[in-house]
């Protein structure tokens, strides 16, 4: 719990723990760098059950707000690295096939279809901008998303098949409406 309340550079981290295990224990030590890290992670999401979601502010800080009507409301289990949506985001630089428009993009159309949407393009085009803002506006339509840096994606899967718990990873990704995978050119 201390952990919780202590500044960021200093949180127990699963690299930390790792090593330190490794200094202080390391006759004693019989697990992996990524047992460490899924006991890490699980304790985590212990620690911070508490926070399913947060409403943006949209006003300047120090004064009072009030809404009626609809609110925009993220997922934390949607796992974004940062929450990018549709209002900073241009679509002059993107090159979009005739079969779809951007209001479909936006609303994440192709989920009803059960179609697939692929962005591929050069570093720093806003390839993962644009991931997240479907993502974030999938979830502002009652749709779960989940956001995946295909590296993590593919440790995942490997250690759920190690310990036997692929089939309980597969039928999570199930009830997922979007999977969303960044980052995938970086596999050789």
């Amino acid at each position: 719990m201390q952990d919780k309340s202590a500044p960021l550079k200093q949180r127990h981290t699963a690299k930390r723990i790792f090593t330190r295990l490794q200094e202080e224990y390391p006759e004693l030590l019989s697990v992996g760098y990524r047992s460490i890290c899924r006991y890490v992670s699980e304790k985590k999401k212990e620690l911070y059950k508490e926070s399913r979601g947060y409403i943006p502010l949209s006003h300047p800080s120090g004064e009072a707000q009030v809404d009626f009507g609809k609110a925009m409301f993220y997922e934390n289990d949607a796992n974004f690295d940062l929450i990018k949506t549709f209002e900073n985001y241009s679509f002059d630089q993107i090159e979009i096939p005739a079969n779809i428009t951007v209001e479909e993009i936006k609303a994440a159309a192709f989920l009803e279809r059960n179609e697939n949407l692929i962005l591929y393009g050069p570093v720093g085009t806003g390839k993962t901008h644009l991931a997240t803002a479907i993502g974030v506006a999938a979830c502002n339509n009652a749709k779960r998303a989940r956001f995946y840096r295909t590296a993590a994606l593919v440790n995942d899967l490997i250690d759920a098949k190690a310990t036997g718990t692929l089939k309980k990873l597969l039928n999570q990704f199930e009830k997922i409406d979007l999977l969303i995978c960044d980052e995938g050119g970086i596999f050789p």
